[in-house]
C-alpha cells in the first residue's frame, strides 16, 4: 500500500511543479503590467505637474512686471503732483499779485481822476490808463495760462490714476489666477503622492 502512495505522488508532481510555474509566470506578467501602467499614470501626473509649475512660473514673471510698472506709476504719479502743487502756489501768488495790481489800478484811477479834473491833462490821463489796462491784461493773460497749466496737469493725474487703477485690478486678477494654479498644483502633487503610497502599500501586500 505506501507502495502505490509513492507511486501516486510521484506521478502528480510534475503535473504541480508545472502548475506552480504557469501560475508564478502569471503572476509575473499581472505585476509587470501593473507595473507598466502605474509607470504611465506616474508619466503622466509628472507631465500634468511640469506644465503647472511652468505657468507658475510664468505666472510670478508677470506679477514681478506689474509690481514693478505700478512702481513706476506710482512715482510719476507723486511727481506730477508735485509740479501741481508748485503750479498752485504760483497761482496763488499770481492771484494776490492781482488783488495788488488791482488796488494799485484803483489807487491809479482815483489820481488820474483827480488830476484830470485838477487840469486838463486828458492825454497824460488816458496814455496811463491805457498803460494800466495793459499791465492788468498781460496779468491776466499769465493767470489764465497757469490754469490751463494746472488743469492739463489735473488730466495728467487722473489718467495716470486710472492707469493705475487698472494695473492695481489686473495684479489682483493676475494673483487670484496664481492662487488657483498654485492650488491644483498642491493638489494634483497630493494625489501623486497619495497614489504611490497606495501601490506602495498594495506592493507590500501582493509581495506577503
Amino acid at each position: 500500500g505506501s507502495i502505490a502512495a509513492g507511486a501516486g505522488r510521484t506521478r502528480h508532481s510534475p503535473k504541480m511543479k508545472a502548475f506552480l510555474v504557469n501560475l508564478l509566470v502569471a503572476l509575473s506578467l499581472a505585476l509587470c503590467s501593473f507595473n507598466a501602467i502605474q509607470w504611465f499614470r506616474e508619466a503622466k501626473l509628472h507631465g500634468r505637474i511640469d506644465a503647472l509649475g511652468t505657468e507658475i512660473f510664468h505666472k510670478s514673471t508677470e506679477i514681478q512686471g506689474l509690481q514693478q510698472t505700478v512702481k513706476v506709476n506710482l512715482e510719476e504719479i507723486r511727481r506730477i503732483e508735485g509740479i501741481r502743487e508748485n503750479l498752485q502756489t504760483t497761482l496763488k501768488s499770481n492771484r494776490v499779485y492781482t488783488a495788488e495790481v488791482e488796488v494799485e489800478r484803483d489807487r491809479f484811477r482815483k489820481d488820474a481822476a483827480f488830476q484830470k479834473a485838477k487840469a486838463d491833462q486828458g492825454e497824460q490821463y488816458r496814455e496811463a490808463f491805457e498803460k494800466a489796462n495793459e499791465s492788468i491784461k498781460k496779468q491776466n493773460d499769465t493767470i489764465n495760462l497757469q490754469n490751463d497749466k494746472v488743469k492739463a496737469l489735473a488730466d495728467e493725474r487722473n489718467e495716470m490714476v486710472g492707469r493705475f487703477n487698472k494695473l492695481a485690478v489686473d495684479y489682483k486678477t493676475l494673483g487670484e489666477d496664481y492662487q488657483k494654479v498654485y492650488g491644483m498644483y498642491t493638489n494634483l502633487v497630493a494625489q501623486v503622492q497619495a497614489e504611490n503610497e497606495k501601490n506602495l502599500k498594495g506592493s507590500k501586500k501582493k509581495s506577503e
